[in-house]
């Protein structure tokens, strides 16, 4: 093993340590199965570390968009492969209680700001289980893009990396999701 491989092991184990749970959060949430979700995270750091281990890449300079980004991939490749609908996990309270705690402004522009919570945001009274029923009917854009900005803490820019797209187009893609499930949250206050 020479040295350079020994650095990239070390880095990898580390990377590893730090996103391991938030990237199974991320996929457990979608696929609402502990074990497809545990075999799905594992899948996506042996791809990471086979794409490093062959040379087909330089260690990445944003590591935690990296893994999201295979994480995606595979989520796309998992629904693809099994025809399935997108689920999202309504019961778990502590996926809720993360939800709930995310912060952001509550009007205007999508833009950082530590100081409200997404309830706040999103300028609605409901609970979190109509809102993560109303996101299993919005889009895969729309729903991705919530759930790696709420659930995820992920910044536009990290956003952007992982979806490959521009900032600009997350945060009208942000935007107009948040309109979306304004809309339809209120749509079924009304009925």
């Amino acid at each position: 093993m020479t040295k350079n491989d020994k650095f990239l092991k070390e880095k990898f184990v580390k990377s590893y340590d730090k996103y391991h749970e938030s990237i199974y959060r991320f996929l457990y949430f979608r696929v609402k199965s502990e074990q497809i979700a545990q075999d799905l995270t594992s899948e996506t750091f042996t791809k990471a570390w086979d794409a490093l281990g062959f040379g087909n890449i330089k260690y990445p300079d944003n590591e935690r968009a990296y893994l999201y980004k295979i994480a995606s991939n595979l989520l796309i490749d998992y629904y693809r492969s099994a025809n399935k609908n997108r689920e999202f996990l309504v019961g778990d309270q502590e996926i809720m209680a993360q939800l709930a705690s995310t912060t952001g402004p509550p009007e205007g522009p999508v833009v950082d700001s530590p100081s409200t919570t997404i309830g706040e945001r999103l300028d609605v009274g409901q609970n979190l289980d109509k809102v993560l029923s109303v996101l299993q009917d919005m889009s895969e854009i729309s729903a991705e893009v919530i759930t790696l900005k709420y659930v995820e803490d992920m910044s536009n820019a990290e956003i952007a990396e992982v979806l490959d797209k521009s900032e600009g187009a997350i945060r009208t893609a942000l935007s107009r999701a948040i309109s979306e499930l304004k809309i339809k949250l209120q749509n079924s206050n009304d009925k």
